[in-house]
């Protein structure tokens, strides 16, 4: 570097021509040759002697000071612009400054006072000529893109110039080892406002990099204007990918293009980032094409306590990564008006789970206001999750009120979606539209727009305010209401309401969810009032129901022989629906007891028992021909032949001890007038020998096998109702239990071919057991194959047929029946599966593939498992769930648990197809009870063992005189959980009981 004493270069009037880089360090450093940054003062008009160059400074009112660049040069030193300085290029030439390799501060700093201008070509006057220039010159600041380096221009108090023709760009203000707090210029790819004003009215910012904010340019402080040019494909690590406006900072842009620049990080603004304080506006331009990569805000986004206006400008093609793509308001002022045209931007919702979307704009917080302007073919391309309306929003996404008025309009396609309790306020007159709301939770009476404007009446925003056409299909409307339009709802009223026994003091009410266009209902509240007075009963499930399933509900505390009036009322969230009935139901009044044994089997008159046997003796108690299923009685006896070993509210267990009579007494819980009495006669023989009988004799695969068990006594006196367990054996690890009884058939169905092993155990009062073991041969049958729904009447040896009910009756399978859709046609095919087995991390029952008629709704299987076995395994009957083989996944299906009887436990589970591999698993609390019934809530979803558990609805009981305390909550268990009554279980129940065994196979 060659410092001189004197002005290098050539001075011809009041212009400097500079012809290479030591011209041009010369000229501008003068004579401070140990400074680290020159300084510039203003030079004459007139010619100036080299001599005399250090005694002619002039303010900055009459500056006439003009470098002409006729060469590239590159600078090893930052220049300091005190004075006026214009740079201008010849015309049709092209120069470029960058700098000397270890250089990697600011090319121009300008300092308080001083002025920079960037031209392409002036006349002896300062004036810009371009206008009869047809081949302007062009000046480059080229920052090479190397590391580590500042803005190319740094405005330190001073003004900044940039016109047509100049271009800042390759410049990586990147400081990696600081933030920008230590390292003040690592932000401002090109320029870097601190203090002072730039102006902008052509040229390019173009290809710039700040590794933290403001890719193309950061305002710190003073004003950035920008009235034309473009500021294009510059990038920020963390917000302002083409302007960053931080601190006290303001902009004003009245044209001009800021398009294809990125914020890359957490804060986003694409093209423009404003955060802090102080008041910016946009008056005119277009910023469009823009990224946050990262974030939100792909045009503009706003944060702090900043002030915007945006008048007269295009924000289009915007994209954000999360959410609003054309603009992202998280707090301050925005104020839109005039002909703002947003259009076309895009809000994907990338990594956002709730709360996400505008495609447009979104309104986090602080104030947003539109009284002109329209927002059109916007997008949101990500995906709610709670209701199936929550889109997000493709014009607005608020989480904050917002204000519309004048001109302001929103096409048709594109929404605006609100959040919870958020509305739109209307200030002032609206000519405009919005014809297109989404809400998310929508309740009844929600204020969706409130007139807040004096001369503004609800009534005349009818026509200018309409919902989404989801919200519409769903039974929501809008109405006037206290001046404001608010959400009118469609509440689903009950249906198919139905009252039947559960016993004598507790009522099962059936009730449909009617279909219709309302949301679901959140609780349903059972009233059962007393004919003729009396406290009415009441009890209240929550949960999410929905429409068009059917449920059941037992309602205890009723009276025999007393008639109740009943009302049903749905609370959802469009209101209450309610359906009431006259004093339609009177509770059951016991009047007949009858007795069988175990399996549900008649007992022969008289009853006769051995001395060392036992008998379960089981009680039915009617009204009339109606079964009260689960009515409780009291159990005694009299006599010394036989004492009751043990007893359930419905059964009772006697041992026999001694020759002689005995009088069993059940007497009705609920109405003890109501009793009956059973007579056993004890004998003095003993049981010796158990025999088993089958027929076919030539039994075939897929066919039952009826078995018979005898029970004798040394004199070949045969008892009848003795309980007997059989196992049956057989090839391919084939296992059967069956719980009977002495002299009443049973049956089996022996899967393929093979010698099948029969053996039966009969215990004895004193815990002996007394044994028999036969075997029966299988003869080979073709295998047919599956049915499937096409229409065929044809059947084979191991299918079963569907019957007009929908029901598939399996006999002895392990899966004991199947139920479909009313209209099903064909068979189901029972085989066991030849390489899959249980799931690895629960012990199997028994596994069991099914093929079946496709079909579109739900199907029911039922299946049961012996209670001994339960017990053997220190399980309870809720401690059993039904599996499915998926994709090579075992899954979990809900599992209900019917009844326990004939010494199994019984269950149902529902699957979306009949087709598949099936596990019964020992799962702890994998069953829930179904006479006490749950719904399926579509919330809270868990999950366990790939199987989605659903949110258990809770119960409150409020009763008069029915015993249960009023106002308390129960919170169900597994076995007391309300549950939706699945739609096969009766067809299957009647199955089962007509056929009075329970069974085991693997």
């Amino acid at each position: 570097m060659i410092f001189c004493t004197a002005v290098c270069g050539t001075v011809a009037g009041d212009s400097l021509t500079i012809n290479d880089a030591e011209d041009m360090e010369s000229a501008l450093t003068g004579w401070n040759a140990d400074m680290s940054a020159v300084a510039v003062e203003n030079m004459d008009n007139a010619e100036v002697p080299d001599d005399d160059f250090t005694d002619n400074y002039y303010d900055a009112y009459t500056p006439k000071t003009y470098i002409y660049i006729t060469n590239d040069i590159a600078l090893t030193k930052t220049l300091k612009i005190a004075g006026t300085i214009k740079l201008v290029i010849p015309e049709g030439e092209t120069h470029t400054i960058s700098r000397e390799a270890g250089f990697s501060g600011p090319m121009f700093e300008i300092v308080s006072g001083g002025k920079l201008h960037l031209t392409t070509y002036t006349d002896r006057e300062g004036n810009n000529v371009l206008d009869w220039v047809t081949n302007p010159g062009h000046i480059i600041l080229d920052g090479g893109m190397s590391t580590g380096t500042d803005s190319l221009i740094l405005v330190n108090g001073g003004e900044f110039y940039l016109t047509d023709g100049v271009t800042l760009t390759n410049n990586n203000a990147n400081f990696m080892t600081a933030p920008p707090s230590e390292s003040p210029n690592a932000e401002g790819g090109a320029l870097c406002i601190n203090r002072g004003t730039a102006t902008i009215s052509g040229g390019n910012i173009t290809n710039n990099v700040a590794n933290w904010y403001g890719g193309g340019i950061v305002v710190k402080g003073g004003k950035l204007t920008i009235t034309g040019g473009t500021i294009s494909g510059n990038a920020a690590g963390t917000y302002g990918g083409g302007i960053a406006v931080v601190n006290a900072g303001t902009m004003e842009m009245t044209a001009g293009i800021i398009s294809g620049n990125t914020a890359r990080g957490t804060n986003g603004g694409g093209g423009i980032c404003l955060v802090g304080t102080g008041t910016s506006s946009i008056e005119g331009g277009k910023i469009s094409g823009n990224t946050a990569a990262d974030s939100n805000g792909g045009g503009i986004r706003l944060m702090g306590s900043k002030t915007l206006t945006i008048t007269n400008c295009e924000i289009s093609t915007n994209v954000a990564q999360k959410n609003g793509g054309g603009i992202y308001t998280e707090s301050g002022t925005c104020t839109l008006s005039g002909n703002v045209v947003i259009s076309g931007n895009t809000a994907k919702g990338i990594g956002e789970y709730f709360s996400a979307g505008g495609g447009g704009v979104y309104i986090k917080s602080g104030t947003f206001s539109m009284s002109g302007g329209t927002l059109s073919g916007n997008t949101y391309t990500g995906k709610m999750q709670d209701y199936p309306w929550d889109n997000g929003g493709q014009a607005i996404h608020a989480q904050k009120d917002f204000a519309l008025s004048g001109t302001a309009t929103i096409s048709q396609e594109n929404d605006v979606y609100l959040e919870n309790t958020v509305k739109i306020t209307v200030p002032a007159a609206l000519t405009g539209s919005v014809p297109n709301i989404t809400v998310s939770k929508p309740i009844a009476d929600k204020v969706v727009i409130a007139a807040t404007g004096s001369s503004v009446t609800a009534s005349s925003l009818s026509a200018k305010f309409g919902l989404a056409p989801v919200l519409h299909d769903a039974g929501w409307s809008l109405r006037v209401s206290d001046g404001n339009l608010i959400l009118q709802g469609t509440p689903l009223v009950p249906q198919n309401v139905s009252l039947s026994p559960y016993n004598s003091t507790c009522g099962n009410v059936t009730f449909t969810i009617g279909s219709g266009k309302g949301p679901a209902p959140t609780s349903v509240t059972i009233t059962l009032t007393p004919e003729g007075g009396g406290d009415p009963i009441t009890k209240k499930l929550t949960g999410i129901f929905p429409a068009g399933k059917t449920y059941n509900a037992p309602i205890s505390g009723l009276k025999p022989g007393k008639a109740y009036a009943w009302k049903i009322e749905f609370e959802s969230d469009a209101g209450t629906g309610t359906a009431t009935g006259g004093a339609s139901y009177r509770a059951p009044v016991p009047d007949k007891v009858t007795f069988v044994d175990a399996a549900g089997n008649d007992l022969p008159a008289p009853v006769t028992l051995p001395k060392n046997g036992n008998i379960t003796i089981v009680a039915q108690v009617y009204n009339g021909s109606m079964l009260l299923p689960e009515e409780n009685v009291a159990w005694s006896a009299s006599g010394t032949a036989a004492s009751i070993k043990s007893t359930t509210p419905a059964s009772s267990i006697l041992i026999g001890s001694s020759q002689g009579e005995v009088t069993l007494t059940a007497t009705s819980s609920a109405l003890a007038s109501m009793q009956q009495t059973l007579q056993l006669k004890v004998t003095d023989e003993e049981l010796q020998a158990v025999g088993i009988g089958s027929s076919p004799a030539s039994p075939n695969p897929g066919k039952p096998v009826q078995i018979t068990i005898s029970a004798q006594s040394s004199t070949g006196t045969s008892f009848t109702g003795i309980p007997a367990s059989t196992k049956i054996t057989g090839p391919n690890g084939f296992e059967e239990i069956i719980s009977s009884t002495t002299g009443n058939p049973v049956s089996f169905t022996p899967s393929i071919s093979g010698t099948y092993t029969i053996t039966t155990e009969v215990p004895l009062a004193d815990g002996s057991i007394l044994t028999k073991t036969t075997t029966i041969v299988v003869s080979a049958q073709s295998v047919p194959q599956p049915n499937t729904g096409s229409g065929s009447d044809s059947s084979s040896d191991n299918s079963y047929p569907i019957d007009r009910n929908g029901v598939a009756n399996m006999g002895g399978t392990g899966i004991t029946g199947v139920q479909f859709p009313s209209g099903t046609n064909g068979y189901v095919i029972v085989t066991s599966p030849a390489t899959v087995s249980g799931p690895a991390e629960e012990k199997s029952y028994v596994t069991t593939t099914l093929t079946s008629p496709k079909t579109d709704g739900t199907v029911g299987i039922t299946f049961s498992v012996p209670s001994a076995t339960l017990t053997d395994n220190g399980l309870s009957v809720h401690d059993i769930a039904l599996y499915r083989y998926i994709g090579g996944i075992w899954t979990q299906l809900p599992t209900s648990y019917l009844k326990e009887e004939r010494g199994a436990a019984m269950y149902t589970a529902s699957v979306s197809t009949g087709t598949g591999t099936f596990a019964i698993v020992y799962k702890k609390d994998g069953a829930v009870s179904v006479l006490q019934t749950t719904t399926e809530p579509t919330a809270a979803k868990t999950h366990t063992n790939n199987y989605a558990t659903e949110a258990t609805p809770t119960q409150t009981a409020v009763t008069g005189s029915g015993g249960i305390t009023p106002d308390t909550t129960v919170t169900p268990t597994a076995s007391s959980t309300l549950k939706e009554a699945p739609a096969p279980i009766a067809g299957l129940l009647i199955g089962l009981a007509a056929a009075g065994i329970l069974r085991r196979r693997k």
